[in-house]
C-alpha cells in the first residue's frame, strides 16, 4: 500500500513538473513572440489604404479575414502599377486561407476613373483606387492591404532555403527567383503570373506545418518584413496576433485564379475580362466563407500550389 502510495505522489510530481513545463514552454513562445513582432514592426513601412474610399459604399465587414496583396517592382521604375494583384482570405474559424490571383490586365471599373485594368488603379503612394475597384469587382470588405516590392524579395526566397517551381526549371534561390520574375522579353501579364508564382510559393512555406528550424523561421519573417508595406490600420497587437496564430496553427491554402472569358485588344493594350457567371460564383464564395465548395465545382480554376 505504501509504494502504491509513493508511485501515486511520483506520479503526480511528474505531471505537475510536466504542467509547469507546458506553461513556462508557452510562456517563453509568447514572450519570443512578442519581441520578434515587436522586431519586425519597426521595419516595416506604414501607407494609408483606406483615406480616399467612401466608407458608405463599402462592402460590410465578415467574420473572415482578407487582405489585399500587391505585388511591384521597384527594380524597374516608381511603382507606376501593381503587377500580381491577389486576395487573400482567412476564413472565419482560421483554419483555411484562399489566395485568388486577379490577372493584373482584368478589364474593372475604377471608382472616379471610369474602366481601365486593374493594375492600373494601383500607385505605390495610394493603393486606395485599387482597393476600392477591387471592392466594388468582387463585393468582398477587404480588411488590410500589404505590398509586397521584388527589388527586396531575393533575401526572402533565400530565408525560405529556396522554393520549388517546376514551371520555373526546379529550385530557384534569391538571385534566381528575381530573375525568373523579371525576364527582359516578358510581357507584362507574363511577369505578374510568375510573381504569383513566386509569392505562392513563400507564403505557402509559411502556412506550412511547424516549422523544425524556428530561428531559420524567424529570418524569414524578419526578411519578409523589409519587403512588405502594411497599411496604417494594422496595429503591433493585429501583427502579434497573426505570429501568434502562425506559431500555434497552421491554416490550410487553397489558391485559384478568378476566371476569365475572354480577352481582347484596346489598341496596343490586351485587356482580360472576367467570366461574368463564373467570378460571380466565386465573390459570392469569399463572402460567405465557402470557396471549398467554389473549388469542387470548378477546379479548373485552381492553381497547384507552388512550395517546397
Amino acid at each position: 500500500m505504501a509504494k502504491s502510495t509513493t508511485s501515486r505522489r511520483r506520479g503526480g510530481r511528474i505531471l505537475q513538473f510536466a504542467a509547469l513545463g507546458v506553461a513556462l514552454l508557452s510562456g517563453l513562445v509568447v514572450a519570443s513572440v512578442f519581441l520578434l513582432t515587436e522586431r519586425i514592426a519597426d521595419n516595416i513601412v506604414r501607407i494609408p489604404a483606406f483615406d480616399s474610399l467612401a466608407a458608405g459604399v463599402r462592402p460590410p465587414d465578415t467574420a473572415a479575414l482578407t487582405v489585399l496583396l500587391i505585388g511591384d517592382d521597384t527594380r524597374v521604375e516608381p511603382s507606376a502599377q501593381g503587377d500580381a494583384v491577389l486576395l487573400v482570405q482567412l476564413s472565419a474559424d482560421r483554419d483555411r486561407a484562399t489566395i485568388v490571383a486577379l490577372p493584373d490586365d482584368s478589364w474593372v471599373e475604377i471608382p472616379g476613373r471610369g474602366a481601365g485594368t486593374i493594375a492600373s488603379a494601383y500607385s505605390e503612394d495610394d493603393p486606395s483606387p485599387l482597393v476600392g475597384a477591387v471592392e466594388q469587382l468582387t463585393a468582398v470588405h477587404i480588411d488590410h492591404v500589404a505590398t509586397v516590392d521584388f527589388a527586396r524579395f531575393g533575401p526572402v526566397v533565400d530565408a525560405t532555403r529556396g522554393i520549388d517551381l517546376p514551371q520555373a526549371g526546379g529550385h530557384l534561390d534569391g538571385a534566381a527567383a528575381l530573375v525568373y520574375v523579371r525576364p527582359q522579353s516578358d510581357s507584362d501579364l507574363g511577369r505578374a503570373e510568375r510573381q504569383q508564382d513566386v509569392l505562392r510559393a513563400v507564403f505557402g512555406k509559411l502556412a506550412s506545418p511547424t516549422p523544425t528550424d524556428p530561428p531559420a523561421y524567424y529570418e524569414l519573417l524578419e526578411q519578409l518584413s523589409r519587403s512588405l508595406r502594411l497599411d496604417a490600420t494594422i496595429s503591433d497587437g493585429n501583427l502579434r496576433s497573426v505570429a501568434l496564430m502562425a506559431a500555434f496553427r497552421r491554416p490550410g491554402v487553397m489558391s485559384l485564379v478568378a476566371p476569365v472569358a475572354d480577352r481582347e485588344r484596346y489598341g496596343t493594350q490586351s485587356v482580360a475580362h472576367l467570366d461574368p457567371v463564373r467570378s460571380a460564383e466565386l465573390w459570392t464564395a469569399l463572402r460567405s466563407d465557402e470557396t471549398a465548395d467554389y473549388a469542387a465545382l470548378h477546379p479548373q480554376d485552381l492553381l497547384d500550389a507552388a512550395s517546397g
